[in-house]
């Protein structure tokens, strides 16, 4: 559109002038990202596509469907707050938009700022103020093990059958959510003969393929009695390994925090870890279900988090392959109990490398 013609309509019909200044507007927004995108796909030789989240509750109007009836739920977030552009706080504003009848519990620190635990307070969920560890546990798994179990027992205290453990650093975007986990537990009970009493949900982002028992801690969903019983972890008594990782072998040497927690539950319930990837995705199919990051909609604010799917890889499989739902309904369904040697093999290689003989098979 001219210049000429959108004086005229500022003229004579401001309501259409601000409807075709925006027009105007959007193109050359739309052009300007389109430009910066080739450039970046022309250098890498790939296709850039990007996304944008809300950064305030008031800006993300979405709100989970009215019609379902759920069990009394909770929400736990966990960790020191993230205070930069008030993430923590807007999170729990959105949560009270998307997720009904269920409680948010923060379990954080207590040495964070009095200031911000108040405002926290003012939206009407439970804080729980947590002591320090005196001992970090490789990779801080101390501090996830406290914040969380000490979240767990208050979700307990308020009689919620169901809970969330997610992060203050981290925000979930999708709606709808209660009823989806809800339907997946009835729909896919877990394997008999074990202390357990529903499968455990857990996000795709970080529970890696060819890694045993490396599931995520990041955010799971389940039965409170069965979250409790996972996180009921004796505290690491390391801070530190001295022992070079170089292979996966080492990451399950040395129990990293994942694998720690996920190894110790599955022996709590009663299986016995052989320590293998082929055990590994049996005690998957059996007593966890994977959902894709991409449908709970799971923004994490740290690292490179704009490179949301940095973990993503065309050009060749590598060992540090997420598993999403597509490979954990393969496994539930059509499980070989034939042993793999070949699949095996994958331990010994150096973490983040190209797997070259990629005939392993479920």
């Amino acid at each position: 559109m001219s210049i000429i013609n959108l004086i005229r309509r500022y003229r004579y019909d401001r309501a259409d002038f601000r409807l075709q200044l925006g027009m105007v507007i959007n193109r050359y927004r739309v052009n300007i990202i389109k430009f910066f995108c080739s450039i970046v796909s022309s250098i890498n030789n790939s296709f850039f596509t990007f996304h944008f989240r809300p950064i305030n509750s008031e800006d993300y109007n979405l709100w989970s469907d009215p019609v379902y009836s759920t069990p009394l739920m909770a929400l736990i977030m966990q960790g020191p707050l993230k205070k930069e552009n008030n993430f923590t706080l807007e999170s729990i504003r959105i949560y009270k938009k998307i997720f009904p009848n269920t409680h948010i519990i923060v379990s954080t620190w207590e040495d964070e700022k009095e200031k911000y635990i108040e405002q926290i307070k003012e939206e009407g969920v439970f804080v729980v103020l947590n002591k320090k560890p005196l001992v970090s546990g490789f990779g801080n798994v101390n501090f996830q093990i406290i914040s969380t179990i000490n979240g767990l027992y208050k979700a307990k205290e308020l009689g919620v059958e169901y809970v969330y453990k997610t992060r203050c650093d981290q925000r979930i975007n999708g709606i709808n959510l209660n009823e989806y986990f809800v339907n997946l537990l009835n729909y896919f009970p877990s394997a008999g003969g074990f202390k357990q009493k529903k499968r455990i949900i857990a996000s795709s982002y970080i529970s890696l393929k060819f890694v045993p028992y490396l599931l995520t801690d990041m955010f799971q969903f389940g039965n409170v009695d069965d979250m409790i019983n996972y996180w009921s972890c004796e505290l690491d008594s390391r801070s530190k390994s001295n022992r070079l990782i170089k292979s996966i072998r080492d990451l399950l040497d040395v129990k990293m925090s994942e694998v720690l927690l996920c190894s110790s539950y599955l022996e709590k319930i009663g299986r016995k870890n052989k320590w293998t990837i082929e055990d590994s995705w049996h005690a998957f199919a059996d007593h966890f279900l994977i959902v894709d990051r991409h449908i709970i909609d799971q923004f994490f604010y740290k690292y490179d988090y704009y490179n949301e799917f940095g973990g993503h890889i065309y050009r060749n499989i590598t060992n540090n392959q997420y598993i999403t739902f597509l490979d954990w309904f393969n496994l539930y369904t059509n499980f070989s109990n034939k042993k793999n040697n070949k699949l095996e093999s994958v331990i010994d290689l150096p973490t983040r490398s190209t797997i070259i003989n990629k005939n392993y098979e479920y």
